[in-house]
């Protein structure tokens, strides 16, 4: 006896991942990274704040020696996570957004330094601030001070004794200048006249690239990558002021002998 004959069956179609509500876009793999960067900043920063909070006083000399290593080391790559994140928020999120206002240049400096004041201090330095108490201009604080303090970490590592920071005026433009003793940039890493180029300065060796970032290889034997003086040059460039772009120059000599980093903003 045959057995009835069933109607076919439609065939179901395959989901193509386009279609219905339950899809979600999928992610680029910059996406992933900068969520996995944006968690290690987080993880770092508490890592941070412990070793602020330790209190040292008990420690030996050498002990605190190598906290302060520990803690400039940790700083140091927290400030490469956050410079990663500004790279990425510049390609895929419209830029950084701009929060500008008028700041005593004074207070601006006093806060730097008191932030690595810790590390130049277990690093036997003495630092200084010359501006003009009455100085003001408008930028962007938090940009500007992560520069400065990329520029104040660079110069720890290269001092023989003494930091400099200090705030003029020229040609219409706010200088903001990180100024160390040290041996300075090696003269076949600057420009003529000294100033305009950027690269890596806080990899061990001060690595520079021509201005406008003209593609700074990645050098493996010294670490560098060319990412920290590119970013303080778009740091610099995104202020604007009446046609003119902030920029960076960097030289040796005066005023402690040593490097010059200078942060020119309109």
């Amino acid at each position: 006896m045959s057995s009835n004959p069933q109607p076919p069956q439609a065939s179901r179609p395959e989901r193509t991942g386009s279609e219905g509500d339950e899809t979600l876009p999928a992610l680029q793999f910059t996406d992933l990274l900068a969520s996995t960067i944006h968690d290690m900043k987080n993880a770092l920063g508490v890592v941070l704040n412990g070793l602020e909070a330790f209190n040292t006083s008990t420690l030996s000399a050498a002990d605190r020696r190598h906290w302060a290593q520990l803690q400039f080391e940790a700083k140091r790559f927290h400030h490469k996570l956050i410079q990663l994140l500004a790279f990425y928020k510049m390609g895929h999120a419209g830029g950084i957004p701009a929060h500008v206002d008028e700041y005593a240049v004074a207070d601006l400096l006093e806060e730097c330094l008191a932030q690595e004041q810790g590390i130049i201090e277990c690093a036997g330095l003495r630092a200084a601030v010359e501006v003009d108490e009455s100085l003001t201009w408008t930028f962007d604080r938090e940009l500007v001070t992560g520069v400065l303090g990329s520029a104040i970490h660079n110069a720890v590592r290269h001092a023989a004794a003494r930091l400099l920071l200090r705030a003029d005026v020229r040609d219409g433009l706010l200088e903001l200048a990180v100024c160390d003793d040290g041996a300075g940039y090696p003269r076949e890493f600057l420009e003529p006249g000294g100033g305009g180029s950027h690269g890596d300065e806080d990899e061990g060796t001060r690595e520079r690239e021509p201005a406008r970032a003209r593609g700074h290889g990645v050098d493996f034997r010294r670490g560098n990558t060319g990412l920290g003086l590119t970013f303080a040059a778009l740091i610099a460039g995104h202020h604007r002021c009446g046609g003119r772009r902030g920029r960076i120059e960097l030289a040796n000599g005066e005023p402690l002998g040593g490097a010059r980093f200078t942060l020119l903003l309109p």
